[in-house]
């Protein structure tokens, strides 16, 4: 059932996304920092290690925006990168968009997924800034640090800085297939998937048409 609903859901992302992303592709020359909290670029050898521990990052990111004593500018401006985070990390998929994290040369989904694991390290920045004390956030925030240290390697995005009020959507500037071919048939296999999944369950759950019910006379 999960499956199902988020293949519907991506399938209603993508629907969204079309008219904005065909109509004008979002390139990295277009991602401005002039309003909103500016984020550095990231390093494409970062992605990966960032992306492994994206989950930890969100848990711990989600639990500070229900602490109530933490309040103030602090408060405010971490919250914007949360909103940014969550944001971004929807127009990617919910990083289950294929390639999106090891193949950056023409994936559309690769910008997005640059933003929202940017919005993510930022996020576990100010956390260890706000809560040096925390063992938890230290230990996790030590662990993301020492899996990214020395790593160098960059792509087409590493150089592209971000801001919390940046929509972030796919790049179809740079992708070999028509942004709207491509994502028809990506459209098309989630749903045929879904449509699968949703027949596999009714099939289980019908009734075996030779099994007999005993009647005791």
């Amino acid at each position: 059932m999960r499956f199902i609903i988020a293949c519907l859901a991506a399938c209603m992302v993508l629907l969204g996304i079309t008219g904005t992303a065909f109509a004008s592709a979002h390139s990295s020359a277009e991602v401005t920092t002039a309003n909103g909290l500016p984020l550095a670029p990231l390093k494409h050898a970062q992605v990966e290690p960032l992306f492994q521990h994206f989950p930890e990052i969100m848990a711990a990111a989600h639990k500070a925006t229900n602490n109530q004593d933490w309040q103030g500018k602090e408060r405010n401006e971490f919250n914007d990168v949360f909103a940014f985070t969550r944001n971004t990390y929807r127009n990617a998929l919910w990083g289950y968009a294929p390639g999106d994290v090891l193949n950056s040369d023409a994936n559309p989904w690769h910008l997005p997924t640059h933003a929202y694991l940017r919005g993510g390290y930022e996020l576990l920045e100010r956390l260890r800034n706000a809560h040096p004390a925390d063992p938890d956030i230290n230990a996790l925030y030590t662990k993301v640090n020492n899996a990214m240290f020395g790593l160098m390697g960059t792509c087409y995005y590493s150089s592209t800085p971000f801001s919390t009020t940046d929509d972030v959507r796919p790049d179809w500037s740079r992708t070999e297939l028509p942004p709207l071919v491509f994502q028809t048939g990506l459209f098309l296999t989630l749903l045929a998937a879904a449509v699968a999944s949703i027949a596999v369950a009714a099939a289980r759950n019908r009734p075996q048409p030779y099994a007999r019910q005993l009647k005791i006379s």
